[in-house]
C-alpha cells in the first residue's frame, strides 16, 4: 500500500485501513484490485480472489440488512431469541408482500404454493430463516430469493444487503449524502468483502448454509439500477451483520490468514470535489440510478455547479 493508506487493524480476517482522502482511494486503493495479484501489505498478498464493495456515510453503522435494522433498532445482537424473532418476522413479512402483490399481474400458481408453505412455518420461531428455505424445493427457494430481490429494488425491507463489483461506485455511495459534520471531521467508509474467500467457507452449491453468507444476483430484470451499479446482494440467513459474521467465523485458523473483510476509513473531506472527480469518470447519480430518480438527482448536482459558475455562490 502507498504511504497515504495505513493499516490500523489486522487479523482474524478483518482489516482496517485509514486513507488520507478520496483522491488517495481513487489513486492508491482502487487500482490495486484490478490486478489478479493484490499486495495489501508486506506480508499480505491476495491472488486470484474477487472482492465486492459497499460504501457508507457513517463508519459506525454495521453491515446489516434493512429488515434486520427495521426488526431491531438495537444493533447489538440479543442472542438466539433475537434471531428467532427476526426469522419469524421475515416469514410474516414475505407473506405480507406476496399478499399485496395480488392483482398486479405478477403472481402465478407457484406464488400460491409458496404462500401456503410459508404459512405452515408461522409460529415455529426458527433461529435462522434457512430452516424455512431448506423445506422448499429448488423452484420455491429461487422464487423466494427472486421476491426479495424484486422488493429490494422497490423499497421493501429485506434480508439482503447491496454490494457492487466496482470500488469507485462504492466510493460514490460513501460520499453522496451530506451530513452535519464539519468538512474534514471524521471519516466515510468503504468495505471490500472477499467473495472468493467467503465462498470457500460457504460453498454456494450447498443446499443449506445456516451459518453462512450467500451471494445473490438480482433477478429483477426490469430494473436498470442493478446494471448501472454492477450490483449483487449478500444474504445472511441468521440475520447477523456481515462484519459480525466475519469476526465470529474467522476467529480461528486457517481463515485468519485470509483477508475476508477490508474496511477503508476515508477522511471526510472535500465531498463535492469527490463527486466532481467521480463525475469525470462517468460515475454520478445519472449512471448509478439510470431512471427518473437518477436524472433528478444529477440535475440537482449540476445546479450546484451552475450556481457557483453563474452566481458566485460557493458550494
Amino acid at each position: 500500500m502507498a504511504d497515504s493508506v495505513k493499516c490500523t487493524r489486522a487479523g482474524c480476517g478483518y482489516y482496517t485501513f485509514e486513507v488520507e482522502g478520496f483522491s488517495a482511494f481513487i489513486r492508491d486503493v482502487a487500482p490495486l484490485f484490478v490486478s489478479p495479484r493484490i499486495q495489501l501489505g508486506p506480508d499480505m498478498r491476495v491472488e486470484g480472489q474477487e472482492f465486492v464493495w459497499r460504501g457508507m456515510r457513517d463508519p459506525s453503522w454495521f453491515l446489516q440488512s434493512s429488515l434486520s435494522r427495521a426488526a431491531s433498532k438495537e444493533i447489538v445482537s440479543k442472542g438466539e431469541q433475537w434471531q428467532k424473532d427476526v426469522s419469524e418476522l421475515t416469514t410474516r413479512h414475505l407473506m405480507e408482500f406476496i399478499n399485496h402483490l395480488r392483482g398486479l399481474s405478477l403472481l402465478d400458481r407457484k406464488h400460491d404454493d409458496l404462500y401456503a408453505l410459508l404459512g405452515r412455518h408461522i409460529g415455529k420461531f426458527y433461529t435462522s430463516f434457512d430452516n424455512v428455505l431448506e423445506s422448499m424445493d429448488q423452484d420455491l427457494r429461487s422464487l423466494t430469493l427472486e421476491l426479495f430481490a424484486l422488493g429490494q429494488h422497490h423499497g421493501l425491507y429485506t434480508p439482503f444487503l447491496d454490494w457492487t463489483y466496482i470500488p469507485l461506485i462504492a466510493l460514490y455511495f460513501a460520499f453522496v449524502e451530506q451530513d452535519d459534520r464539519v468538512d474534514g471531521v471524521g471519516h466515510r467508509v468503504v468495505f471490500a468483502l472477499n467473495k472468493t474467500a467467503v465462498e470457500r467457507m460457504c460453498p454456494p452449491n450447498e443446499v443449506t448454509a445456516r451459518e453462512g453468507i450467500r451471494f445473490v444476483g438480482s433477478m429483477a430484470h426490469d430494473n436498470p439500477r442493478i446494471v448501472g451499479q454492477a450490483g449483487l446482494f449478500t444474504f445472511v440467513p441468521p440475520h447477523l451483520p456481515v462484519d459480525q459474521w466475519v469476526v465470529a467465523r474467522c476467529d480461528r485458523p486457517p481463515e485468519e490468514r485470509w483477508p475476508v473483510l477490508l474496511r477503508f476509513l476515508i477522511r471526510n473531506s472535500g465531498r463535492k470535489k469527490c463527486l466532481d472527480e467521480l463525475n469525470t469518470l462517468n460515475i454520478n447519480s445519472r449512471t448509478v440510478f439510470p431512471d427518473r430518480f437518477g436524472s433528478a438527482l444529477h440535475a440537482n448536482f449540476r445546479l450546484e455547479s451552475f450556481k457557483e459558475t453563474l452566481l458566485g455562490v460557493p458550494r
